[in-house]
């Protein structure tokens, strides 16, 4: 598991809490749009949507670490890419940068307790807690990726 320093794109979820998306991970940011669920429910994920041509599993990057999002909000999907594949993050609008240094990283990693946090790692920052996203997230993607398939094969096979 690495955690590194630099850019994160934040994501402000409660008074207190945020989300961190290591920059260099994101390929492309798209506005929300229909997103197919799943035949079979797979944990942690919303389903899937064409984004700029590639179908992609999307997560809600907010409520699958058991935070609520507001729906009434306008949205974004962030296409980013992990070691298994791309996964689309459904995200509020409102965000901002972060930079986040080696030494707030080191005292984190110092407390990480990995039964806890998995691949999330919180850090402080101006009172508030940031919980930096492992750009090595585990999904899936044998799961996924055959959902994928049967969805497409249903849908082109009987037209």
């Amino acid at each position: 598991m690495k955690f590194e320093p630099g850019q994160y794109y934040t994501i402000q979820f409660d008074e207190k809490n945020l989300i961190g998306i290591p920059l260099k991970t994101i390929i492309s940011v798209f506005p929300e749009g229909e997103i197919t669920p799943f035949p079979k429910k797979v944990a942690g994920f919303m389903g899937m949507a064409n984004l700029a041509g590639k179908v992609v599993p999307i997560q809600n990057a907010i409520s699958v670490h058991g935070y609520k999002m507001n729906t009434e909000e306008e949205s974004y999907i962030i296409l980013i890419k992990t070691y298994l594949g791309e996964v689309g993050l459904l995200i509020p609008r409102k965000f901002n940068i972060t930079l986040v240094s080696k030494e707030q990283i080191d005292e984190a990693l110092e407390n990480y307790d990995e039964e806890n946090y998995k691949n999330l790692l919180p850090i402080k920052i101006e009172g508030k807690k940031l919980i930096l996203l492992n750009p090595n997230i585990p999904f899936k993607a044998n799961e996924i990726n055959n959902q994928i398939s049967q969805f497409l094969r249903n849908k082109f096979l009987n037209l």
